[in-house]
């Protein structure tokens, strides 16, 4: 009980960082002409900074688990502008959700109605 705890608990400096990585993936986006070493790198630092979005992402699209995480084969380095837009957009979504005190439940049911 004492790591969930840990888990819930957010500074103001972690949802400050959050929100302007978010920020950040949004100017990824939203550029004129996609930089893609600017996504391979806001993706390694989200993972690195919060890993349990991989682990909700895969739960959520191929129903893994952690034991058994999903893998599509496709590196970070090799994937294509479309699959690093693709989680991106997650990540984003993901780091908003979180910064707004969302929980893993509300973060899937969400994300589901959002994908249709």
């Amino acid at each position: 009980m004492e790591q969930r705890n840990n888990d819930m608990f957010i500074t103001a400096c972690d949802i400050a960082d959050m929100r302007k990585t978010a920020e950040r993936i949004n100017g990824i986006l939203s550029a004129e002409i996609f930089d893609m070493q600017s996504a391979r790198d806001v993706i390694c630092d989200v993972n690195l900074k919060h890993p349990k979005n991989v682990w909700l992402y895969n739960l959520i699209s191929f129903g893994s688990t952690p034991s058994q995480p999903h893998s599509s084969g496709v590196s970070i380095d090799s994937a294509s502008a479309s699959n690093l837009k693709q989680d991106l957009i997650w990540k984003r979504f993901y780091l908003f959700a979180k910064a707004a005190g969302k929980g893993v439940e509300a973060i899937e049911k969400e994300w589901r109605e959002r994908q249709g």
